[in-house]
């Protein structure tokens, strides 16, 4: 009889555990992971390692080093396009510069690749 009563207990603490452990992604950060997914099958030798595409909010937020307007434009551009343009330098350049952008603009940084939009 005791075995029956520990099983809700366990079920609900399986649950529990599967639930606390899986986090969903933010839109910025899918758009930016795709554009960087983009980015690294058409730019040579691009760094994913510099590209940051997660957003925090513990101690201070922390936004993805693309925002959704500059993603979307990367992924609507070829691979051409993108080399054409220079933005994957842009790129390379912000993502070693900033933080992440907030409403629009990066933060983190003074230099000319973070206050500027990397794709026009």
């Amino acid at each position: 009889m005791k075995r029956s009563n520990r099983r809700p207990l366990l079920v609900a603490l399986i649950l529990t555990a599967g639930t606390v452990g899986t986090q969903c992604m933010r839109q910025d950060e899918v758009e930016c992971e795709e554009a960087a997914a983009h980015l690294a099958g058409c730019c040579q030798n691009f760094d994913l390692r510099k590209l940051d595409c997660h957003y925090t909010s513990a101690c201070g937020e922390t936004f993805p080093d693309l925002s959704p307007s500059e993603s979307e434009c990367i992924l609507d551009k070829s691979c051409s396009q993108l080399a054409a343009q220079d933005i994957c330098k842009r790129v390379q350049d912000r993502g070693t510069a900033t933080s992440g952008y907030a409403s629009g603009t990066a933060t983190g940084s003074s230099s000319a690749a973070a206050s500027q939009g990397v794709c026009e």
